[in-house]
């Protein structure tokens, strides 16, 4: 210190000597400049904060509505599923009600054709019977008409010469056919 009081006994000032109103000022505008930077730094973190507040809501908005669209999308898949599995229960019922009608026809069908058979034997048995009759009917006329032809030759041819006034056929078979174009 007994130097620097030399300095200022001299008129010399120190380069380096601040008078303390200096100092406070210093000190002063300093420690304002610092509050300031600190609201500055709060208003950052306070708008960031906002921001974060806002992105996050946002986000949060975003997700519900994601998330009521999955849902709705899922519903609507549910029911159309629930519409198709009722649609396939449907279509399986029908098919069964089909099925069931065709076995019931095929069965009907079956006695139906069984009947038919047995019809079908009994009138070919029918027939047979028929047949063998008619041939019986048939051999027995054959039988009789051969008979009665040989009788009738032998009437014929004998009857000339038991009566000679009795002509033989070929006698008078240009005769007859005269008479009978006259008549038409």
């Amino acid at each position: 210190m007994p130097q620097s009081s030399e300095r200022q006994a001299s008129g010399e000032q120190a380069p380096f000597t601040l008078d303390m109103s200096q100092v406070q000022e210093a000190i002063a505008s300093l420690s304002k400049q610092y509050l300031e930077s600190q609201e500055q730094q709060r208003n950052l973190q306070v708008q960031m904060m906002n921001q974060q507040e806002e992105l996050h809501s946002q986000l949060m908005d975003h997700q519900r509505e994601w998330q009521k669209q999955l849902m709705e999308q899922q519903l609507e898949q549910g029911s159309q599923f629930g519409k198709s599995i009722n649609m396939i229960n449907q279509r399986q019922a029908q098919q069964q009600e089909a099925i069931q009608k065709l076995i019931h026809m095929q069965a009907h069908q079956a006695t139906h054709i069984h009947e038919m058979h047995r019809k079908q034997r009994e009138h070919m048995d029918a027939f047979d019977e028929y047949r063998a009759f008619q041939e019986g009917v048939y051999l027995r006329r054959a039988g009789y008409d051969i008979n009665t032809q040989a009788r009738l030759g032998y009437l014929v041819g004998q009857l000339p010469v038991l009566n000679p006034g009795i002509r033989r056929y070929e006698e008078v078979h240009e005769e007859l056919a005269w008479v009978e174009k006259e008549r038409a």
